[in-house]
């Protein structure tokens, strides 16, 4: 679709996952920016239906944006606005219990799949739940915390 504003034509397109040229160039402009891309968790299969940016002339004008306090006062610069984070915790005591716990390798497939499986039937009574959501979990997972699983 072509839009127009300020007398400026641009393409708009919604939902560039499967086009190859334009993933391509948005992997490169997420990259260039913010030091990843999302093709390893495309090529793994992980990039469903509930990711979709939208893109303008090739350039991405929607992403999920987690910072830190470093450049809490850079982005604002670019319209980006600050919403309140929340991070929950739950002391766990084990009485008598004998828990296996081994670390995953998330080059491993099979733990990728047990990852991807446990993630979709996260309790959805929980203080934070959020259905549906393994593909952000798994995102972040290949992405940036493989050492933390």
């Amino acid at each position: 679709m072509n839009i127009v504003i300020n007398q400026k034509e641009y393409i708009f397109k919604k939902g560039i996952r499967d086009d190859h040229k334009i993933r391509k160039s948005f992997n490169q402009l997420a990259k260039q920016s913010f030091g990843f891309d999302f093709e390893a968790w495309y090529q793994l299969g992980f990039w469903n239906d509930k990711y979709i940016p939208y893109v303008r002339q090739g350039n991405c004008d929607a992403m999920y944006l987690f910072a830190n306090d470093s450049v809490k006062n850079f982005y604002p610069k670019f319209g980006f606005v600050s919403v309140q984070e929340y991070q929950l915790n739950r002391k766990v005591t084990a009485n008598n219990v004998d828990i296996k716990v081994e670390k995953l390798n998330l080059e491993e497939q099979s733990d990728l799949n047990l990852l991807k499986n446990k993630s979709a039937r996260l309790n959805p009574y929980s203080l934070f739940a959020a259905k549906s959501s393994e593909w952000l979990v798994l995102f972040y997972a290949i992405s940036f915390f493989k050492d933390k699983f």
